[in-house]
């Protein structure tokens, strides 16, 4: 007696696993990294700007009390205004847009004032 084993229609309809896709909690966790990774860009790099201006302000007012220092030295006396450094060609105004010397009369050192809003 052979017996011949009969495939089951249960066994043949099995379905094969497609591996090629991706699950919705595969996808979710990609969104969720690289949304965290963009999130992190941003904010790293919002701050950049501000720290730019700064160091020009800093940069400028050093140069203008550089200046107006030289200015000292070579004449014995602190410019009484921004157009007195350049009349001695020690610096244009243009140099620092966001600054200007003024010495009141009678007083020992100069102030350096804001221009604008972009230095505070």
């Amino acid at each position: 007696m052979s017996h011949r084993r009969r495939a089951s229609s249960a066994g043949s309809t099995r379905r094969r696993h497609d591996d090629r896709g991706f699950t919705i909690s595969e996808l979710v966790l990609v969104v969720a990294v690289v949304s965290g990774l963009i999130f992190v860009a941003v904010w790293g790099v919002s701050g950049i700007g501000n720290e730019s201006t700064e160091r020009e302000c800093r940069d400028e007012l050093r140069a203008i009390k550089a200046a107006s220092e030289q200015f000292y030295a070579e004449l014995n006396f602190y410019p009484p205004n921004d157009k007195a450094l350049k009349d001695a060609n020690l610096l244009a105004p243009e140099e620092t847009p966001n600054y200007r010397v003024v010495t009141p009369d009678g007083a020992s050192k100069p102030r350096y004032e804001v221009e604008g809003s972009r230095c505070k």
